[in-house]
């Protein structure tokens, strides 16, 4: 079990990827990204999905930034040093904790990017205050933050949301 989480690029919505199968259906969700209207077929939505995972759809594979964050242990790891930190300083981390690494597997949802300045503010407080509540933080844990900044600010440079 793992988390993964990716921020697109904006070659779909400024007309510089490969053609879409049926761009009369295709719709740009601010939360979900490049999506079909209801009225599109399963036969449409699995041609959808073979053209958004083409790595060819444009210069960047349709990724600006994409990264294993963890599996669950590291998740849980992460949600109990974020937790310990609350109990020990003022700070909160309430997307971190409960849209991030809520459980460490979940898929298919998504921080927007109008939150993507919360998270960026919640990553570098957690990473200032890591060395003296977690002194023991693992490289992975470390490597964590690292990957989430770096997901904050594609999303906030992009407009898109933090994919998982």
């Amino acid at each position: 079990m793992a988390l993964d989480a990716g921020v697109r690029c904006r070659c779909i919505e400024e007309g510089k990827a490969k053609p879409h199968p049926f761009p009369q259906l295709l719709v740009i969700d601010p939360v979900e990204g490049p999506i079909l209207k209801p009225s599109a077929t399963e036969a449409q939505w699995e041609q959808h999905f073979e053209w958004l995972g083409d790595p060819k759809i444009c210069k960047h594979g349709g990724w600006i930034v994409g990264d294993f964050l963890g599996n669950v242990v590291l998740a849980e790891n992460v949600r109990n040093a974020l937790r310990m930190m609350e109990e020990k300083t003022d700070d909160i981390f309430p997307v971190l904790l409960d849209e991030v690494v809520v459980n460490g597997v979940h898929t298919g949802d998504a921080v927007e990017a109008i939150d993507a300045k919360r998270v960026l503010d919640e990553v570098e407080r957690a990473e200032k205050l890591l060395p003296r509540y977690a002194p023991d933080a693992s490289p992975a844990m470390k490597d964590f933050f690292k990957k989430m900044r770096r997901l904050a600010e594609a999303s906030i440079a992009t407009g898109n949301p933090i994919q998982f």
